[in-house]
């Protein structure tokens, strides 16, 4: 998978996945038709941990969010450019903490939103709070 922005919100995980997780499908929510095909593609993972595997991109950053959150709400379109520049090098994708609150107690995001950087498929380190496009980029490459 490789498009232009990668929002593969784990809302879009097989059933069996969310069974686990303790919630329902929620929808996905993009104003990108790209994004949404991506996220559609994710329904083929067995877990996060595999979607998180998945990406082409050496870096993956997981935006822990939720919809009543302001900070998280202003950091959308900020994201959106943060992907596109991004692209072929750090990936991104979306969690709804209060869809997913397992991922949200497993990764002991405190703070929303938190952005939590992977590398091969593991945890490298996070970053906490909005911001701007070029100081997201700075805080996620100190990791890298």
């Amino acid at each position: 998978m490789s498009p232009l922005f990668r929002l593969a919100l784990l809302a879009v995980l097989s059933t069996s996945v969310s069974a686990f997780l303790g919630a329902g499908l929620p929808r996905v929510q993009s104003s990108s038709r790209r994004a949404v095909r991506a996220a559609a593609e994710a329904t083929k993972f067995a877990s996060f941990d595999a979607m998180v595997a998945s990406f082409e991109e050496p870096v993956v950053v997981v935006d822990f969010y939720a919809k009543w959150c302001g900070p998280c709400q202003l950091m959308v379109p900020v994201l959106d450019k943060f992907a596109s520049e991004q692209e072929g090098k750090i990936a991104v994708a979306k969690v709804d903490t209060d869809k997913f609150p397992t991922l949200a107690e497993r990764f002991a995001v405190g703070g929303l939103p938190t952005f939590v950087v992977f590398k091969g498929g593991e945890e490298v380190g996070r970053v906490e709070g909005g911001m701007g496009k070029d100081q997201l980029l700075k805080s996620v490459t100190k990791f890298i």
